[in-house]
């Protein structure tokens, strides 16, 4: 029997005769590790520049605003293709999609070697800037197939899990390119970190072709689909989206500005910049696995947020923040280190913004089967909004205000950010606590199927009492819910009531 990716379930295979079993579209370990590498790889081509492409560009002529738009012109190309990106990945092989795009992506690296043969800044920019856009466009199409495929493959609980692998994958990835990056340029210049990374896309694209096929993986084309529009429908989501926009974005500005800074404050080499950047991605990448079962405990919007309120504080360390007292944070690299851990902190907590959307999407009577499509678009598009506005928006603060400034206003957005966005989602989708303050506020009872509900116990006849209270609760606010896009009332109220149920048979 083949043996499966480890992030889905073991018992998933075990249904009744009635029910296909859900590892049907589990994918085989070899699969599941070549989608893997492919994000780790294609992050690590992403990143590999940031040590030094820079300092060069600088040197034909470019202004800090130039190569904010040559870094960020990558997620344009995301940005726009992302909902042509969705429908290829539902109606094209899986082997065909991923293997030329990849293989194509590793041709588009492999140009980026010829730029030291242009000499005057405009030429420079022109033709760095097209090769970016176009990576953009073949990595968002790869990025949402693979996350879709990850998706359909595992149940609904072990979601989190397996993208936090994946992005643990992609952090590895964006922790070891510039690193990568600087270490070969000092060895061999230019040209050789961008061929190195082009021969490791085309190997794993030859792979998708010789080890992938199509049944393997999981094509289906009977699937049910709905429409972005369908999704974005829930103001939940939309809140969700903000904030996935936000984290990547806090990932993101510090990419054109960075560099400059350490060197000019601290005098490193491209190296140790390299290793500079690549703590945040080292945070980021060893906690993506475990937020993911930290967001099934403690809530995947509760430590999103969280996330948020990390980030926004690792902003105040860079520079340090010029509006606290002289002297309050000394200007060392190990200040500057640790906010970057915390930057990669906060941002791993996107990994729980996937099984934060499938959740609402499930209470809007969605399938997971159904929604994966455009949850991956979803995330491909936030991450890559987030990402193009993030260095444009960095550069600009570092030209007209300074590095130290222009993260502290960074760090005062993102705290915006979180509060805005809790205060709607709650109006939404409110935890149980805010539902008991809201309940004791207007003297009504919390509703029914909540954490505080009562415990059954006593006599039979107050156990029945209760459930009849229960049930009537629970009517009324499915009814209520059956305004929007909900399943049935008899679908839902069934499990909900079915536990009290048996416990007051069992007290029988």
């Amino acid at each position: 029997m083949a043996e499966r990716a480890p992030a889905a379930d073991s018992e998933a295979g075990e249904s009744s005769d009635g029910d296909a079993p859900a590892s049907e579209s589990a994918l085989p370990t070899r699969s599941y590790l070549l989608l893997i590498a492919i994000c780790g790889c294609g992050d690590a081509t992403y990143m590999v520049l940031a040590p030094f492409f820079p300092q060069r560009a600088e040197e034909v002529g470019l202004s800090q605003t130039a190569n904010g738009l040559i870094f960020s012109v990558f997620m344009w190309g995301g940005l726009v293709v992302t909902p042509i990106a969705t429908w290829l990945s539902r109606n094209t092989s899986s082997r065909l999609l991923l293997g030329t795009c990849v293989l194509l992506q590793a041709g588009l690296t492999a140009c980026f070697a010829l730029a030291p043969l242009l000499t005057k800044g405009w030429q420079w920019f022109a033709f760095c800037f097209t090769l970016r856009l176009l990576q953009g466009v073949i990595a968002a199409i790869y990025e949402v197939a693979v996350s879709s495929l990850i998706m359909c493959s595992v149940d609904v609980e072990n979601v989190g899990t397996a993208l936090g692998v994946q992005e643990a994958a992609r952090g590895v990835g964006l922790m070891i390119g510039p690193a990568v990056g600087g270490i070969l340029y000092a060895a061999g210049g230019f040209a050789l970190p961008f061929l190195a990374s082009a021969g490791a896309l085309a190997l794993l694209g030859g792979l998708v072709f010789l080890s992938l096929d199509d049944e393997t993986i999981g094509d289906d084309d009977e699937r049910e689909h709905v429409t972005f529009s369908d999704v974005l429908a829930q103001p939940a989501i939309c809140v969700v989206t903000a904030l996935l926009v936000a984290l990547a974005m806090a990932l993101s500005v510090l990419d054109p500005i960075l560099g400059p800074f350490v060197q000019e404050t601290f005098a490193l080499s491209p190296g140790g910049i390299g290793l500079v950047f690549s703590a945040a991605t080292l945070s980021y990448a060893l906690l993506s696995p475990v937020i993911g079962w930290v967001g099934r405990r403690c809530g995947d919007f509760a430590v999103l947020t969280g996330g948020m309120l990390i980030s926004a504080a690792s902003f105040f360390l860079m520079g340090p923040c010029p509006w606290l007292p002289a002297g309050m944070l000394p200007t060392n690299v190990w200040l500057l280190v640790f906010a970057m851990l915390s930057v990669g902190i906060g941002s791993a907590t996107l990994t729980c913004a996937v099984p934060c959307m499938l959740a609402i999407c499930e209470r809007s009577g969605f399938e997971t089967e159904e929604v994966s499509d455009v949850i991956s678009g979803l995330l491909s598009f936030s991450w890559s909004l987030g990402a193009l506005v993030g260095p444009i928006y960095g550069s600009g603060l570092v030209q007209a205000f300074g590095f130290p400034e222009a993260t502290s206003e960074t760090g005062v957005l993102l705290l915006a950010l979180t509060f805005a966005g809790t205060a709607v989602f709650q109006l939404y989708e409110p935890a149980p606590a805010v539902k008991r303050l809201a309940a004791s506020f207007l003297g009504e009872s919390p509703p029914c199927g909540e954490e505080d509900a009562p415990v059954i116990g006593g006599s039979n006849a107050a156990a029945a009492e209760r459930l009849d209270d229960f049930a009537r609760a629970a009517s009324a606010e499915l009814a209520a819910r059956r305004a929007g896009r909900a399943a049935p009332l008899e679908a839902l109220q069934q499990p909900l009531l079915e536990p009290r149920r048996t416990a007051v048979n069992s007290i029988a």
